[in-house]
């Protein structure tokens, strides 16, 4: 089981955040929560647990706040 940390968020919450492939708009993705605040820690859905992904994160105004950028898997991650 791999688990993510996001410690930084900027922008409106509530942030929603998303678990997809790569990072086009239209890539397969992956519904994480609805958050108000950080620190947040999720576990990684089964299907990204071995295979580069990236972490999406949008405001409340539909804003994309964090850079996105592939992750490559490891036990525990901090983003």
């Amino acid at each position: 089981m791999m688990t993510v940390t996001l410690n930084t968020a900027t922008g409106t919450p509530p942030f929603n955040i998303w678990v997809a492939n790569n990072c086009n708009a239209n890539s397969t993705s992956i519904f994480i929560d609805t958050i108000q605040s950080v620190p947040y820690t999720f576990t990684l859905p089964p299907s990204y647990q071995n295979v580069p992904f990236v972490v999406k994160l949008t405001d409340s105004k539909g804003k994309v706040p964090l850079g996105l950028s592939v992750v490559k898997p490891k036990s525990a991650m901090v983003i």
